[in-house]
């Protein structure tokens, strides 16, 4: 950073619980610095899920996809979301620059990409409220939110977020 002259700022999110972090694969870390990057692709199935959690309820989605895969005969990958604000804010990007320049050729942002050739719902999870998940809506209308405020042993049901209410998310999502 200082070497490079970089303009950059780096902050750390602690929470209440301890846990193994997934390895670094070798081209995850585009996806790390974007906001979103897979780690987890589902079997095959005829019908698809895919799944995108964020901070400690990511164990859960890595649950659910298992729960899905097992019980329900439902294929689920996982998208592991390092950064829903960096979503959107590429996604208002990709937009303002399409607004801006209707006949220009315009990327899709890097969530729309990702997720263009997936079939199914998608479900996006997360520690915080479910508006914090929401932001990436307008760059994946097919995004159904669910999150909670305190991640405890009892929240996840009080909140939609355990693996068992993610898997029956993507049944009401049908």
């Amino acid at each position: 950073m200082v070497q490079n002259q970089e303009n950059v700022y780096f902050y750390l999110t602690l929470m209440n619980e301890n846990y193994a972090q997934p390895g670094l694969r070798s081209g995850d870390e585009d996806g790390i610095i974007r906001g979103m990057y897979q780690i987890r692709e589902g079997g095959k199935h005829k019908h698809r899920a895919q799944l995108l959690g964020s901070g400690t309820i990511l164990r859960e989605v890595l649950a659910a996809a298992e729960m899905l895969e097992n019980e329900w005969d439902v294929g689920a990958d996982v998208y592991s979301v390092t950064s829903f604000t960096e979503l959107r804010r590429e996604g208002m990007d990709v937009e303002r620059a399409r607004l801006l320049d209707p006949t220009a050729k315009i990327d899709d942002a890097h969530i729309t990409r990702l997720l263009a050739g997936t079939k199914g719902p998608v479900i996006a999870s997360t520690d915080y409220m479910k508006l914090f998940a929401d932001q990436v809506r307008p760059s994946c209308p097919r995004a159904a939110p669910t999150g909670c405020s305190e991640p405890t042993a009892s929240g996840g049901r009080t909140f939609a977020t355990s693996c068992a209410s993610i898997s029956r998310s993507i049944g009401a999502s049908w």
